[in-house]
């Protein structure tokens, strides 16, 4: 499994190489090669024993602190977007997922879809999109993926992280609301 994993980060470096031999614009090719190569790169050092003592958690913990501080630190000096920045945030996604994974009896999926559940509400509200079948769908699969995610970390019942699922979810509504209304002040 580990040769499957180099295989496709390399796979993702070589398509982005070509298309900026090619000159082309950065586009959602190049943000999928970046998915793709973080995938890789976690999955690949997760197969790999770097210390018999460090736990998987304290290593994704790690990989989450390193890739947030440096991501925080290109965003506050105003660099240019990158694939760079893509690769760092894709790095943290992963590694939230593997925290989860080696903390709890939780598949990664789960947290991966309840991840982009949410994004994509937050993301079609920021673009002003009026209420839809998009969000209805989008809510689906995160209520979904977050009462998994909740009753493998936490032991909880159905009802109970349904509860903790929807609070989340309008903490991070409310978060965002706050913060468009303190941007817009």
């Amino acid at each position: 499994m580990l040769f499957f994993w180099i295989v496709l980060g390399v796979a993702a470096v070589a398509v982005f190489v070509y298309r900026r031999v090619k000159k082309r614009r950065y586009e959602f090719p190049d943000g999928m090669c970046a998915f793709v190569l973080a995938a890789a790169v976690i999955k690949a050092l997760g197969h790999v024993s770097i210390s018999p003592d460090l736990p998987e958690a304290a290593f994704a913990a790690a990989f989450v602190g390193v890739s947030s501080v440096v991501l925080i630190v290109r965003r506050c000096l105003k660099k240019a977007h990158t694939f760079t920045d893509d690769v760092l945030a894709n790095v943290v996604l992963f590694s939230v997922c593997a925290l989860v994974e080696s903390l709890g009896d939780v598949p990664w999926i789960y947290t991966m879809l309840a991840i982009f559940g949410l994004w994509g509400i937050v993301l079609r509200q920021y673009r002003c999109k009026e209420l839809g079948m998009i969000e209805y769908v989008l809510g689906l699969v995160y209520m979904a993926a977050a009462v998994m995610l909740f009753r493998g970390l936490f032991g909880l019942s159905v009802l109970a992280a349904f509860g903790v699922a929807s609070a989340v979810m309008i903490a991070v509504l409310l978060a965002y609301a706050l913060l468009m209304f303190w941007m817009m002040k």
